[in-house]
């Protein structure tokens, strides 16, 4: 055949039908693998692309951060002045004033595929909320609820969330800080990114921060901050689609790291009362119906101020609190935990006992979920004034085998947790 120049090969009638075929089998596969590059590059987008607003510079940032101040002033008072000190400036004795992916805030924590790049930040000092913040998956981002976050503080937990590429953030309990950080974050991310949980309930309201909290971020929703906001009790409502009603249970710690813990069981006290001083807690009607009972010898208490009658004071033993793994051998060494409180939404120191299979004593927290479980049969106090029917609580448990007692506690919980991760998964529209 006749070499051709490089116009006959581009002229489709000087080709010969077998090199015509040919061709066209070379188009098609060409065009098939430019779709699926296309097809390559959309997935690769849709995965490291965030709908993220335009980054701000720090002169930017500075600018907003004044009119944040001042926003925050008007709805806390005074309580949150502009602060512009370096954190060099603290001494070595102080803690930081955040801490990302702390070992405090991971070692428990369960691991969820889908919540891998979910960003939880809470409060180092509240350590009910840091518990239950602790237990869920994801990464963890702890700031102070006591010292005002300088700018630059504020600079730099902008900037570890923006490198986290966080797929949704929650936030957890209000404050000066976290209204601060909420408001810079809202610059950064679309709403759809941005979530809060209140841990507390409508009755702690006579208290100016809890009511504040709360209003601060409902007014958050309204104005299209926040995507979603949930207040942990039980009917709650409020005019915005933006409010999640099911309530987010919290989750107990991971297993594996209680184990250790269980095993070292050695039954050094009958009754383990966790609750603090203060009247929501109800320690002193806790202790006291739990020292008329014949059936309990012994009381470990954190409670440094209670006080019995002198003829049950014996029994009454007070243990200085020292850290989370030391409440969880208290909780090992007792038959039961005691925490019928006056007010309380999801605690803690009811699901760490629960998840290692120790029951505890517990007034009607309406959680929404599991009410019917034989569990609570036992637990479930219905009048947590009433020092009889707590004393006949704590009688039914201890009469039963402990091993039964045990295995209906872990079960309990173990069922609370399968509900609580469904629900955050809900809440976050994973």
């Amino acid at each position: 055949m006749a070499a051709r120049n490089e116009s006959d090969i581009l002229n489709r009638d000087a080709l010969t039908e077998s090199e015509r075929e040919k061709f066209a089998g070379e188009i098609r596969n060409l065009r098939l693998i430019k779709k699926e590059l296309e097809d390559q590059v959309r997935l690769l987008r849709a995965e490291f692309e965030h709908p993220i607003k335009e980054r701000n510079s720090r002169d930017e940032f500075s600018v907003f951060l004044d009119t944040i101040i001042s926003d925050l002033n008007l709805k806390y008072g005074s309580n949150y002045p502009r602060v512009r000190v370096s954190t060099d400036e603290l001494s070595e004795e102080k803690p930081a004033k955040y801490l990302i992916d702390d070992v405090r805030d991971t070692v428990y924590a369960s691991s969820e595929f889908d919540f891998m790049n979910v960003v939880h930040v809470f409060h180092r000092e509240w350590f009910g909320i840091r518990a239950a913040a602790g237990s869920l998956p994801g990464r963890k981002i702890a700031i102070s609820a006591e010292e005002n976050l300088s700018e630059q503080d504020l600079f730099d937990i902008r900037n570890v969330v923006l490198s986290l590429s966080p797929s949704k953030i929650v936030f957890h309990a209000m404050s000066p800080n976290m209204a601060a950080l909420i408001r810079i974050l809202s610059r950064e991310f679309d709403s759809s990114f941005l979530f809060f949980v209140h841990h507390g309930a409508p009755s702690q309201w006579f208290h100016e921060p809890d009511r504040k909290a709360a209003f601060i971020a409902l007014d958050m929703l309204d104005k299209g901050i926040l995507r979603r906001v949930h207040i942990m009790r039980a009917g709650f409502q409020y005019s915005h689609k933006g409010l999640f009603t099911p309530i987010l249970l919290n989750k107990s710690p991971r297993l594996e790291q209680l184990k250790p813990h269980f095993a070292n069981r050695s039954e050094n006290f009958n009754v383990f009362i966790p609750g603090w001083t203060g009247w929501r807690k109800n320690i002193y009607v806790n202790a006291y119906a739990a020292a008329l009972c014949e059936e309990v010898e012994t009381i470990a208490a954190y409670g440094s101020d209670i006080i019995l009658p002198e003829n049950l004071q014996h029994k009454l033993h007070h243990v200085k609190f020292i850290d989370r793994v030391q409440t969880m051998h208290l909780m090992c060494n007792a038959r039961l935990t005691m925490n019928a409180s006056l007010v309380d939404c999801h605690p803690m120191a009811n699901i760490e006992s629960q998840a290692l299979g120790v029951p505890c004593i517990q007034g009607n927290l309406f959680l929404d979920a599991l009410e019917d479980h034989e569990y609570c049969t036992f637990t479930q106090v219905s009048d947590v004034n009433s020092v009889s029917e707590i004393q006949a609580r704590i009688r039914s448990c201890l009469s039963q085998d402990w091993n039964y007692m045990s295995e209906i506690t872990r079960d309990y919980q173990a069922k609370l947790d399968v509900i609580s991760i469904d629900r955050y998964r809900d809440f976050l529209e994973l």
